[in-house]
């Protein structure tokens, strides 16, 4: 019986890793990592601005949120509406600008965009 290399698989392998990341190109397929988008159209769209619109996350899995901006062209911010505001961030009118928030404090997080009052969503943070 005859036995192989394994280097043949081992350079492939490590071929295929090298094209899979990190750079930062934003093209198609290319999207950075988001928990909820904000589509295309958002501003007019209500509870169906951000995808998903209602986001449940844990905190033992890092408690940490990312918002793409989807609506090339427009900018919106992601505001806590609660009494204790804990998070206020914007996003660019560039499409596919980031934003993240972590939660340290398990509940419900109401938020919207307050340049486009309208644009609401929800963020339950379960222990």
């Amino acid at each position: 019986m005859r036995h192989r290399s394994p280097l043949p698989a081992l350079f492939l392998a490590a071929a295929v890793v090298a094209g899979c990341g990190g750079g930062d190109s934003n093209g198609p397929g290319n999207q950075p990592a988001a928990d909820v988008s904000i589509v295309p159209g958002a501003f007019n769209k209500g509870f169906q601005a951000y995808s998903p619109d209602t986001l449940t996350i844990s905190l033992a899995a890092s408690g940490t949120v990312t918002w793409r901006n989807d609506d090339g062209g427009v900018a919106h911010t992601v505001t806590d509406t609660t009494a204790a505001a804990l998070f206020d961030v914007g996003l660019t009118a560039a499409n596919n600008d980031t934003a993240s928030f972590t939660f340290t404090v398990a509940g419900e997080y109401p938020y919207k965009c307050t340049i486009h009052t309208g644009m609401r969503g929800l963020i339950i943070v379960n222990p």
